[in-house]
């Protein structure tokens, strides 16, 4: 019925002169909720096989063809986005001039060095091909496509690839063009039911769109697809009528993107050249994945400020960082290049900021242990020990300085006897008689009275 539809309302705009390009203003988020500077553009287009209109197609030839292509090159070149998601489009041979690949005259004319066609539909005999398709200004990575093939001369599907824009950070995106079947709501909602399990195990952001035939709500809607896949679209109960183009009835033509990702942007524009309008948003960045992008530069950074040797202590710290995070949100070379920072990074500090050695071994510790045969172990000075410090100091520490080497004699809990003095001098010196010496006092320090280990 909307094809029919569609067909009379062309039929009239060719007929009144109202076939000029014209374009629709911006419409902003009121929240977008997006951080930093990372932006790219998207843009759906259905080409109307380069006919104008697909049922009036018995009304055109090659030329008039290559002057449709010609046209929707030229608005492609002015929305000027970094992806676009095709479908109707046709490659065939003619009577006249060879084959005709549209989606080349396209990618030509329009200035996008990386296309993706996906054959849904083919006549060998005819050389002629229908389906879905990508153009990119970045590469195409992974692209592959999936034709629903329900019937006779079914020529829908879609086709996936994964995109780097540019200026967005080094991030992948997964984009999808989909064209659904425009005639029986039961056959759309198995193939939404496909898409759905196709991108339901993703892992990286992902962005849908194309011709839907279908509107939002209802069994057949598109927020069957959206609410599966955790997709949003912008303004979807109360937003701009894509189809037909002459006189919009309904909006079949969607974007729709996951939750890492925010729409900043979104409007619809008119090409005469096809009875769909087109669909084109700027995306961003959610605020979650901008931290982590932020996380995984700072590493970087730090990574290398370390190879230079300018930033020893950052680089331990980012070095130390939990594995756990750094797997989550980081990168792989970031962190091997903290791993391997020089050895001047890592190095101790200077010898002059430790204690003095008399102090650290007045600091020995005699630890009376439960050794077989009840006899006591004399521990001593700690390699790193540190100055002494009240009791309750030295209870409440549990963890070494980044200098010290723990001791796992003194970590073993002491047994706390009653024992005078006398018994503690005579025991030591049984030990070791140079123990049981008075030590001098250094200069300015008040002197002590008993053996050591007594303060």
């Amino acid at each position: 019925m909307f094809k029919l539809l569609a067909s009379i309302l062309t039929l009239g705009s060719l007929l009144l002169g109202c076939s000029a390009t014209r374009t629709g203003g911006w419409k902003s988020a009121p929240h977008p909720e997006a951080s930093g500077p990372a932006r790219f553009r998207v843009l759906t287009l259905n080409t109307a096989h380069g006919v104008r209109q697909p049922a009036l197609s018995f009304l055109a030839n090659r030329g008039v063809i290559e002057g449709n292509l010609r046209s929707m090159a030229l608005t492609l070149a002015r929305e000027d986005a970094d992806v676009v998601a095709l479908q109707e489009v046709h490659a065939r041979r003619h009577r006249t001039g060879g084959p005709l690949d549209q989606l080349e005259v396209l990618a030509a004319h329009a200035g996008y060095g990386h296309r993706y066609f996906g054959t849904h539909y083919e006549r060998p005999m005819l050389e002629a091909r229908r389906g879905t398709a990508l153009l990119s200004k970045t590469q195409l990575a992974s692209p592959s496509s999936t034709a629903f093939k329900v019937g006779p001369g079914d020529d829908h599907g879609w086709v996936v690839a994964t995109i780097r824009p540019e200026g967005f950070l080094g991030i992948e995106v997964d984009v999808v063009s989909v064209h659904l079947d425009p005639y029986s709501p039961r056959r759309r909602v198995e193939q939404m039911d496909a898409l759905v399990a196709a991108f339901e195990d993703r892992v990286r952001p992902l962005v849908v769109m194309g011709d839907f035939n279908a509107d939002w709500g209802g069994r057949d809607g598109v927020e069957r697809v959206a609410a599966r896949l955790g997709l949003k679209a912008f303004q979807p109960t109360h937003g701009e009528r894509t189809f037909p183009s002459p006189l919009p009835l309904v909006r079949v033509d969607w974007i729709l993107v996951s939750p890492e990702l925010r729409i900043l942007r979104h409007r619809t524009f008119r090409e005469a050249a096809t009875d769909h309008l087109g669909v084109v948003a700027d995306l961003g960045l959610s605020p979650r994945i901008w931290a982590r992008v932020q996380g995984q530069q700072t590493r970087v950074r730090l990574a290398e400020e370390a190879r230079l040797g300018d930033a020893p202590v950052l680089a331990v710290a980012a070095a130390q960082e939990d594995p756990a995070s750094t797997a989550a949100g980081g990168d792989a070379p970031a962190a091997n290049q903290v791993e391997s920072a020089s050895p001047a990074a890592i190095a101790p500090r200077p010898l002059s900021a430790r204690p003095s050695t008399k102090r650290r071994e007045r600091g020995a510790l005699l630890v009376q242990t439960s050794a077989p045969g009840g006899s006591e172990e004399e521990v001593g000075p700690r390699q790193q020990a540190q100055p002494q410090a009240p009791a309750a100091t030295q209870q409440s520490r549990t963890e070494p300085e980044p200098d010290e080497t723990p001791d796992p004699v003194a970590s073993r809990p002491s047994v706390d006897l009653p024992v005078r003095a006398s018994e503690w001098t005579a025991r030591v010196a049984r030990v070791d008689p140079r123990l049981a010496q008075p030590e001098a006092p250094e200069d300015g320090e008040p002197s002590t009275d008993g053996a050591a280990g007594r303060r």
